[in-house]
C-alpha cells in the first residue's frame, strides 16, 4: 500500500510528509479516552465501512479509512471542536467535518445489524438484556444506556429564585 502523506505548506512550496498511524502511537486506554472505543473495535468498524470510505484515487493525498474514522469518534466521543481534533491528527477541521459526514453516512446505510442500536422488541430478549445489565453491578430493570458526561451546576447563593 502506499504511504499517505501530510501536506505542509511553506510558503508557495508543498512539503509532503508521512502521516503518522495515531491509532498505533497510542496506549489502549489513551484511544478509549479520546474515542469511547476500543483499538479492536475501531479496527472492526474500519472494516465493515472502509469500502464506502476509502477513495478511488491518491489525489491530494485522500484521508485513509482509519483517519476519518477516528476524526468522527473523536468529535462524536469528545465534543471537541473540529480545529482541536483536526490538529490532534494532523487534518484540517474541513477534513473533520467531511469526515464525519462520511463516516456517519457510510454507518447508516450500511445493511450491517452490527452497526445498528435495536432494542429488545419481545419479552425474552427483555429479560437477557435486563439480566446483561444486573451482572454489570446490579442495576435492576434496565434495558438500555447512553454515555455522557454528569455537569454538576452549583445554584446560586443570590436571587435563587431566578434560577430555579
Amino acid at each position: 500500500m502506499a504511504a499517505a502523506f501530510l501536506v505542509v505548506r511553506n510558503g508557495s512550496r508543498r512539503i509532503y510528509m508521512p502521516r503518522r498511524d495515531f491509532l498505533e502511537e497510542q496506549t489502549e486506554r489513551g484511544v478509549l479516552r479520546r474515542y469511547r472505543l476500543s483499538k479492536r473495535g475501531i479496527r472492526m468498524l474500519t472494516e465493515k465501512i472502509e469500502g464506502q470510505l476509502r477513495r478511488k484515487t491518491a489525489r491530494s493525498q485522500a484521508l485513509s479509512p482509519t483517519t476519518q474514522i477516528l476524526a468522527c469518534l473523536g468529535v462524536l466521543a469528545t465534543g471537541s471542536f473540529q480545529a482541536v481534533i483536526g490538529d490532534s491528527l494532523g487534518i484540517s477541521a474541513a477534513s473533520v467535518s467531511r469526515s464525519v459526514h462520511n463516516v456517519v453516512g457510510a454507518i447508516l446505510e450500511s445493511r450491517d445489524p452490527t452497526l445498528t442500536i435495536r432494542f429488545p422488541t419481545t419479552q425474552a430478549e427483555v429479560r437477557v438484556v435486563k439480566g446483561g445489565f444486573h451482572l454489570i453491578d446490579g442495576f435492576p430493570n434496565v434495558i438500555g444506556a447512553i454515555d455522557g458526561t454528569l455537569v454538576p451546576i452549583a445554584a446560586p447563593h443570590r436571587d435563587e429564585n431566578l434560577y430555579v
